[in-house]
């Protein structure tokens, strides 16, 4: 897809107007928007279009952070019951749930936080004690990063108005960030 088929088919999402969410929750922002812009859903670690742009998606004043992308079980250093038991808590359904923000060098509401081994070249999800919750290779991050952000499109979209009890979405603003790789590194 050029960029100049990418800009016509931003300009006829956003001459739809108001479109009903395809999918509730908060994945139904992005969901909505790759189904009308052509997009198959996939959980393939590469960008969506062409294997060449990745697409991202939110809500217009969303307080939440967009996912990246993620990582298979092999980080996880203790099995991940136990992790969400440990450091979890009851969620409205009163499931057990750990969804948490981690930030470097201090710990979260959960005695989470990141530190880096430099000599390894590795992250380490750690809790209050040092104990080792996850590792990740800084290569396999940055390698991850590199294939799947060279190229970016990312869409915002109003939200709040409903239809037949569903989500609305307006995509109305989107960037074509290229070649992300040069801005990073």
């Amino acid at each position: 897809m050029t960029l100049k088929e990418v800009i016509a088919k931003l300009k006829e999402i956003k001459e739809m107007g108001c479109i009903p969410s395809l999918r509730k929750g908060s994945t139904g922002v992005g969901y909505t928007f790759e189904h009308y812009f052509g997009v198959e859903e996939n959980n393939i670690p590469i960008p969506d279009v062409g294997g060449i742009v990745e697409i991202k998606t939110t809500r217009r004043n969303s307080q939440s952070m967009i996912t990246l992308f993620t990582f298979n079980k092999g980080v996880w250093q203790i099995n991940q019951k136990d992790l969400i038991l440990q450091y979890g808590y009851l969620d409205a359904k009163g499931r057990h749930a750990l969804k948490s923000t981690v930030f470097y060098g201090k710990p979260n509401a959960h005695k989470l936080s990141l530190k880096v081994d430099e000599e390894k070249n590795l992250i380490l999800l750690v809790d209050t004690t040092e104990k080792i919750i996850a590792v990740w290779d800084l290569f396999v991050i940055v390698g991850k990063f590199m294939t799947k952000f060279s190229k970016l499109l990312f869409v915002i979209a109003d939200s709040g108005a409903t239809q037949g009890g569903k989500e609305c979405f307006h995509y109305n603003e989107a960037y074509c960030l290229p070649t992300l790789s040069h801005v990073c590194f």
